[in-house]
């Protein structure tokens, strides 16, 4: 699971968009929203996307 958070912090620093992440013993939660248009954005879905197939 770190090696997900590693590989998920490399993107977000690559495309400059942060999501939030929650560590817990055997769970990560990420929560993407773009808090200076307050909501969901394009930039948001994208990320998704991709940290979908990094944490496959």
């Amino acid at each position: 699971m770190i090696s997900w958070v590693v590989s998920i912090a490399t993107e977000s620093e690559r495309v400059d968009h942060h999501p939030d992440l929650d560590i817990r013993w055997t769970t990560l939660h990420v929560i993407l929203s773009s808090h200076d248009l307050g909501g969901l954005t394009q930039r948001d879905i994208d990320l998704a996307i991709t940290i979908d197939l990094i944490c496959r």
